[in-house]
C-alpha cells in the first residue's frame, strides 16, 4: 500500500509490487480480507475485489447516514466505524449496513473497534464496550479506566 501513488499488491511475498486498478485515492484507513475477497476503504468509497486484487468494484454505502472509516472482520461479519461514531454491521461484503445500538449510556462517540472470533471490543471517549455475541448485546468494561474532572 501507499499513501499517495495508489494501491500496491504483492503475489510473491512483498518481492515485487504491481499497481492496482482500484480508484486513485490519496488515503486508505483499512483493509481486510474476507471470504477470498479484499476489501479496502479509501477516500473515495469502499471498494472490493474478489479477485486477490485484479479487479474492484465500489460497494454501497447503504443504511449508514456518514461514511466508514474503519472495519474490522471476525469471521464472515464485517464491523464498520462511521465519521459520526457509530457501530455498523455488515453480512454482506460492506454493501448494506445496519446501525448497532444500546440502550447503555456513553454508547456512542465510539474512536475505534476491535474483533477476536466471537469478541467484539468498541472504545468510546468516555468508556469501553464488549459484546460476547457479536455486537447482540453489549456490556461496558471501563470500570473507572476513563477519568474525567
Amino acid at each position: 500500500m501507499s499513501q499517495y501513488d495508489g494501491f500496491f499488491i504483492s503475489y510473491n511475498n512483498g518481492s515485487t509490487w504491481a499497481k492496482s486498478d482500484i480508484d486513485s485515492s490519496k488515503f486508505y484507513s483499512s483493509i481486510l480480507s474476507i471470504d477470498k475477497s479484499v476489501i479496502v476503504i479509501t477516500d473515495k468509497g469502499i471498494y472490493i475485489s474478489d479477485n486477490e486484487g485484479i479487479t474492484w468494484k465500489k460497494t454501497g454505502n447503504n443504511g449508514v447516514n456518514s461514511f466508514i472509516t474503519k472495519i474490522k472482520t471476525n469471521g464472515s461479519r464485517v464491523y464498520g466505524l462511521s465519521s459520526d461514531g457509530n457501530i455498523y454491521t455488515s453480512d454482506d461484503k460492506c454493501e448494506y449496513w445496519n446501525l448497532i445500538s444500546s440502550p447503555l449510556p456513553n454508547f456512542s462517540n465510539f474512536r475505534n473497534i476491535y474483533c477476536f472470533e466471537n469478541l467484539v471490543v468498541a472504545a468510546g471517549n468516555n468508556d469501553l464496550f464488549i459484546s460476547k455475541d457479536n455486537g447482540k448485546t453489549w456490556k461496558s468494561i471501563s470500570n473507572g479506566l476513563f477519568y474525567s474532572s
